[in-house]
């Protein structure tokens, strides 16, 4: 194969890109896969580990429903200008699949260390501020 100068030849969708499409792989060249196919490798293998959904494309519906949380479609948007999918949030530790939110309440859980506890604690502490008429 003939390459231009600075572009690499990703085989899973057969074309030619610009070196900046894909990531380094630790050697002299650029991985086999550009980011767009090494995402969608990685996208497929997660649905299968979730073990919640039976095909890619129940995962994927999913991923693109309200969260979990608000209920509320993803509002932010990827570096092409397009929506993003919600997180597919999971147990840090079991690494059991939960449900999927969007990145602020995903991120909200995070801040919170993913403590039941915690987020009641901020929860009563929000009411009670509210309750002196101070919120509105």
């Amino acid at each position: 194969m003939i390459t231009k100068p600075n572009t690499h030849y990703c085989s899973p969708c057969r074309k030619l890109l610009p070196v900046d499409r894909f990531s380094p792989s630790g050697m002299s060249r650029p991985s086999g896969r550009c980011r767009t196919c090494c995402a969608a490798r990685m996208t497929k293998y997660f649905w299968k580990r979730s073990g919640l959904y039976t095909s890619f494309d129940q995962w994927l519906a999913a991923k693109t429903s309200p969260c979990d949380i608000c209920q509320k479609l993803e509002r932010g948007t990827n570096k092409t200008g397009r929506r993003r999918h919600l997180a597919t949030d999971h147990n840090h530790t079991t690494g059991q699949v939960r449900g999927h939110l969007c990145n602020d309440c995903n991120k909200g859980l995070g801040f919170f260390l993913d403590s039941p506890s915690l987020l009641r604690l901020a929860a009563t502490y929000l009411d009670d501020w509210n309750k002196k008429g101070l919120g509105h």
